[in-house]
């Protein structure tokens, strides 16, 4: 699974979901455009991957 960081370009349109350094999911249902930046995360080493 690709794993995106907050300010990177969304490189589809679609949902994403945040997720921690321990795989956990902890929001889901971040919906980009392709070419959108990715917004920030609530916490420190998290990361985007597509729903």
């Amino acid at each position: 699974m690709q794993r995106f960081k907050s300010g990177q370009k969304a490189p589809q349109s679609g949902d994403y979901r945040i997720v921690n350094e321990n795989g956990q999911v902890i929001r889901r249902g971040v919906t980009l455009d392709k070419g959108d930046s990715f917004p920030p995360t609530p916490g420190s080493n998290q990361y985007f991957e597509k729903e």
